[in-house]
């Protein structure tokens, strides 16, 4: 079978498009001053400059992981509570490099509340999925210091 540059060209990703319909969501239904949601590694790292930067970067990557289920995947909202209460039970290391004050404006623009399924890497997964995985990961842990 040949295909051509031009057919490759046209052939829609599902995973491209499901990432353009969550940006255009997320203008609509994101935060007013939020940038347009980053769906490349390379948008994603241009936003972090600051706290508000990093959380909507961090929840392109987690949205991502999910395929961008909009329908599953928490609301930047609920997200960004969950990052906050993170960081607030020290799970977080990467809170170090931003300001103190920075910090304290997004804890009240976004005060701090447990999102069941955040994981340490801050991405979301369903509850039932990240336990099963958590208690994956602590049985290969258990495994490795025996």
């Amino acid at each position: 079978m040949i295909i051509s540059a031009v057919e490759l060209d046209t052939r829609p990703k599902r995973l491209g498009r499901r990432a353009q319909v969550a940006r255009k969501w997320f203008a609509l239904n994101g935060p007013p001053d939020a940038p347009a949601l980053p769906i490349s590694y390379d948008e994603r790292e241009d936003l972090k400059r600051d706290l508000f930067g990093n959380i909507v970067a961090w929840y392109a990557r987690s949205l991502e992981g999910c395929k961008y289920d909009l329908q599953e995947h928490p609301s930047f909202e609920d997200y960004a509570r969950g990052v906050m209460a993170a960081e607030e039970q020290g799970q977080l290391v990467t809170f170090q490099y931003f300001s103190p004050a920075d910090i304290t404006q997004m804890t009240k623009r976004f005060p701090p509340r447990t999102l069941r399924g955040l994981g340490p890497a801050l991405c979301w997964k369903p509850p039932a999925l990240h336990a099963q995985t958590r208690t994956s990961y602590l049985r290969r842990r258990a495994c490795a210091a025996a």
